[in-house]
């Protein structure tokens, strides 16, 4: 039996000069938040969940990856940021982990293995496009 990964909706047209974005997100309200509170600045593209993860990453060809360390059904953040720097075709994609989660190992682990930041929950809007710009830098 063949799988098929089923891909959001292509974004709508947008000025060339946006940066893609990956956001992925489990809770609904939180990733339509972020999603409209980042798009006059940012081609936002959301995923609920990690089964569509990789191929949306070869399809939309993010920037960075907005990516909850939680996200229930669909894999654990750090797996899918492990599947993604596995790759070295996708070394120029950068990664910013959003939280509630705490502890210093998740941190750790995640600097170590080449996150390009973290991000805990709650944060505001200005507060993460701020860390999205610098990432760019």
């Amino acid at each position: 039996m063949m799988t098929r990964t089923i891909l959001p909706p292509a974004p709508q047209p947008v000025a060339a000069d946006r940066i893609s974005v990956l956001l992925v997100e489990d809770d609904p309200v939180l990733r339509e938040t972020l999603r409209a509170g980042l798009a006059n600045e940012f081609r936002v593209i959301g995923l609920e969940d990690g089964r569509s993860f990789l191929p949306a990453v070869y399809f939309y060809r993010p920037q960075i990856v907005l990516m909850d360390l939680n996200l229930g059904t669909g894999g654990e953040g750090l797996t899918l940021f492990d599947e993604l720097r596995s790759r070295p075709e996708l070394d120029d994609v950068r990664i910013l982990f959003i939280t509630a989660r705490r502890d210093n190992e998740s941190f750790l682990d995640s600097h170590a293995k080449g996150a390009n930041g973290f991000l805990y929950k709650p944060f505001t809007i200005p507060e993460l496009r701020a860390r999205m710009r610098d990432l760019l830098k």
